[in-house]
């Protein structure tokens, strides 16, 4: 079986290779940032596919007459077993997926990419920053932190028509003008967003971590406690809050 020019290679799938290998490597159910419709209404259209997909990674030297090429094995199996894993998703025009996950001081990348999932091997101290690095980049806002009642603010969303309105109805609601007027400003224009969420061993993280973008620049997004913040954020703060989350998360 021939072998990737190098460890750290990406290896590329189709979604429907990818969810034959899980299938065939006994995975169990995958992440749900991970799934991917499974093709085949039946046992002769299904078991077509497979060979398809097989012949396919053969051709490409992921797979042999015996089994997957073990980089691939490996990749894999990280995603499934893992110490601790970092979740994004990420939406502008289409919705981007991800897993970033570690064991010991190996770790893998998975993303999904409409119909595309590439799987890239990291050293472990990597992952957390790769996947909020599919964030890209963006400007950081001037305006100051605010914070409503999570319950006042999603009550309010659902009457106003724009970022004056919200402002009003917080305010009437009793939020703190400056905290309304700051919040409803920094959620006017929304345009891409995401939001990262982290599992260590079996256990999901106490809260997620969100953003968003607007013309002027990016902004955090947290929902803890009963409490919604919204602040200006830059690529190295929105690294600190998603590593503040997994530290935050209980260990088995």
């Amino acid at each position: 079986m021939s072998t990737p020019a190098s460890q750290w290679a990406p290896i590329a799938l189709s979604t429907v290779e990818f969810e034959v290998c899980w299938e065939r490597l006994h995975l169990g159910e995958p992440p749900y940032v991970l799934e991917v419709p499974s093709p085949g209404r039946t046992h002769e259209e299904r078991q077509q596919i497979v060979e398809s997909v097989l012949d396919g990674l053969r051709y490409r030297g992921l797979a042999d007459g015996h089994w997957f090429h073990p980089d691939l094995v490996e990749r894999m199996e990280l995603l499934a077993d893992c110490s601790w894993a970092v979740d994004a998703r990420l939406i502008a025009d289409r919705m981007i997926r991800a897993r970033g996950a570690v064991a010991g001081r190996r770790g893998v990348l998975a993303v999904i990419d409409e119909e595309t999932v590439t799987l890239s091997a990291l050293p472990d101290h990597l992952v957390l920053g790769e996947v909020v690095a599919l964030a890209g980049d963006a400007p950081v806002g001037r305006s100051t932190s605010a914070s409503v009642r999570a319950a006042t603010l999603d009550a309010a969303a659902e009457v106003s028509a724009d970022a004056r309105s919200l402002a009003e109805n917080l305010i009437r609601e009793g939020e703190r003008p400056d905290d309304a007027r700051a919040l409803a400003h920094m959620l006017s224009g929304v345009g891409f967003r995401g939001q990262f969420s982290v599992v260590v061993g079996n256990r999901r993280g106490p809260w997620v971590v969100g953003f968003h973008n607007t013309p002027e620049s990016r902004h955090l997004q947290l929902r803890r406690n009963g409490w919604v913040t919204i602040a200006p954020v830059s690529g190295q703060q929105l690294v600190r809050h998603v590593r503040e989350l997994l530290d935050a998360t209980p260990r088995d």
